[in-house]
């Protein structure tokens, strides 16, 4: 199972996406008051805590789907045509939570808003997303490789 490349490909695209499940990929600044855009939703970050704003239920929801079907690929391995669809669904849910981080950053609610425009600073957590894709990629290549090179061992047959 860990032997094959793309196993360890796609165990590198749920530890990216589990951190981007839990880090903080947007922040901005309203009136002095500072904002966390996470997976889970916004926080506001007081001088002593960060409490819970408003939930992003769908992002959330899209980004754990999308740990599932990664983790659920490593372990059917043996059965390479469910793999490749389900590493191609964790493709689609890893883009899909891309749009929804950009969604999400463009919806802001307004009660927050007051009238102001504010400056998002985006961090290095709201590319983890595109790295998963890339890796999940990476690794559809390989079971498809795989598939090929059994296909061709069973012809020779």
């Amino acid at each position: 199972m860990i032997q094959r490349i793309q196993s360890a490909y796609l165990l590198v695209s749920v530890i990216l996406t589990f951190l981007f499940a839990f880090l903080s990929f947007a922040n901005f600044e309203v009136n002095d008051n500072v904002y966390l855009m996470k997976v889970m939703g916004l926080y506001y970050q007081d001088t002593s805590e960060v409490l819970f704003e408003a939930p992003n239920m769908s992002l959330s929801a899209v980004v754990f789907f999308s740990i599932l079907l990664s983790i659920s690929a490593v372990f059917n391995f043996k059965k390479r045509s469910v793999q490749i669809q389900l590493v191609t669904l964790a493709i689609i849910a890893q883009l899909a939570s891309v749009g929804l981080v950009f969604f999400a950053i463009s919806t802001l609610p307004a009660g927050i808003l007051e009238g102001t425009l504010p400056q998002v600073n985006y961090t290095f957590a709201s590319f983890l997303p595109i790295a998963a894709v890339v890796f999940l990629v990476l690794a559809l290549r390989g079971i498809k490789k795989d598939e090929k090179l059994i296909k061709s061992l069973n012809r020779i047959r």
